[in-house]
């Protein structure tokens, strides 16, 4: 392929015809980039309209498309760190061409960049693994921590189904076929659960900021599914301050004893969302590590294909109201204690120690 894997597009066809236009609903932006080297694109754009674009580059094979205004450039996997720099999305503030869309098409130098609707199949293929091929790796979390999400990521990254001590319907009709098979049977290359778990042979333990879990987990249990939302008012009162108080104890007495047999990988699920592709990439050695047998040579390829649709059906979304804290100040002081005990435990055991945002954040 041509430099840096980038290819420009020549659009000379006529705009679509109203019966063949592709049906379009608001693109899936990944985000603003600034050129650093324009001298290293060797190959001219020419002038799209949004939909044009990505019509074409869905068709040339491409997953994502780019424009600046009117010009079209196509990239297959990823954008070549070599000629851009991810920018706040702000500075793409160019309206697209003849395109009646709330979407912004780049600007001075810089190309906004969204998501074909081409579909990657490098990573749809799982399966689950036969009665004792793997060990007992429990993916560990307090609820709230983004365990479902993290099983489809690493689902999609080894090609082998997740399981779960405590089986649960509505995921096994989601697409997690390894809902039902039970941990002893090792044919599942994590199994989920929410407490230590000390007949396993090793721990990935996903830890979130407890003052965000704690109500991720108050908005799962008040809105009855794995992606909603609490209405304001039910944070208050005697339910909500025993959740509080023992999801936070809960936070800290599961991780501080995970650690203490060894055996773990600390994954932080901000981390994770900061940098998808680096962190699955260790959770993936983790599991080699354990699993030697454990076929890892499209690894590279399955991770990239996550990065294109790494939400799967049950990441919760932000809710659309303003930011709401419904923490009272001890609750803040208790849940502050936890973070900076944990904190010392992983230091004592060489550990990555959790991010500054768990100690510095707007609920404080």
């Amino acid at each position: 392929m041509s430099t840096e894997r980038l290819e420009a597009l020549v659009l000379t066809r006529k705009p679509y015809a109203a019966e063949e236009a592709p049906l379009k609903k608001r693109a899936e932006s990944r985000g603003c980039y600034k050129f650093t080297s324009r001298e290293k694109l060797e190959i001219r754009a020419f002038e799209s309209t949004f939909s044009q674009c990505l019509f074409d580059c869905a068709a040339k094979g491409h997953f994502l498309a780019a424009l600046e205004w009117k010009s079209c450039f196509c990239f297959s996997d990823e954008i070549p760190k070599s000629i851009f720099e991810q920018v706040d999305p702000g500075e793409c503030f160019f309206p697209c061409k003849d395109d009646p869309t709330e979407e912004r098409c780049g600007g001075d130098g810089r190309i906004s960049v969204f998501r074909t609707n081409l579909e990657d199949t490098r990573c749809t293929n799982v399966t689950l693994g036969e009665d004792g091929q793997f060990k007992k790796i429990m993916l560990a979390s307090l609820p709230g921590s983004g365990n479902t999400w993290t099983r489809y990521l690493i689902e999609r990254a080894t090609g082998i189904y997740t399981g779960a001590v405590a089986e649960d319907s509505s995921l096994y009709r989601g697409g997690f076929r390894g809902e039902y098979e039970s941990p002893n049977a090792r044919n599942t290359i994590a199994v989920k659960i929410h407490r230590f778990e000390k007949n396993s042979d090793g721990h990935i333990i996903l830890i979130r900021n407890p003052f965000d879990a704690i109500i991720s987990e108050f908005n799962r249990k008040n809105s009855k599914g794995h992606t909603g939302h609490a209405e304001r008012e039910k944070f208050a009162g005697l339910v909500w301050e025993n959740h509080v108080r023992q999801m936070a104890n809960r936070w800290l007495t599961m991780y501080k004893t995970a650690i203490k047999y060894g055996n773990v990988h600390v994954l932080y699920f901000e981390d994770l969302k900061e940098n998808l592709a680096e962190n699955l990439i260790k959770t993936v050695k983790f599991l080699k590590k354990n699993n030697p047998e454990l076929e890892t040579s499209a690894a590279s390829d399955r991770i990239k294909c996550i990065v294109h649709d790494s939400t799967g059906n049950f990441k919760r979304s932000k809710s659309d109201s303003n930011f709401f804290n419904p923490y009272s100040v001890a609750q803040k002081q208790n849940i502050t204690e936890k973070i900076k005990k944990l904190q010392e435990v992983l230091l004592q055991n060489s550990l990555p120690v959790p991010p500054t945002s768990y100690l510095q954040n707007e609920y404080l």
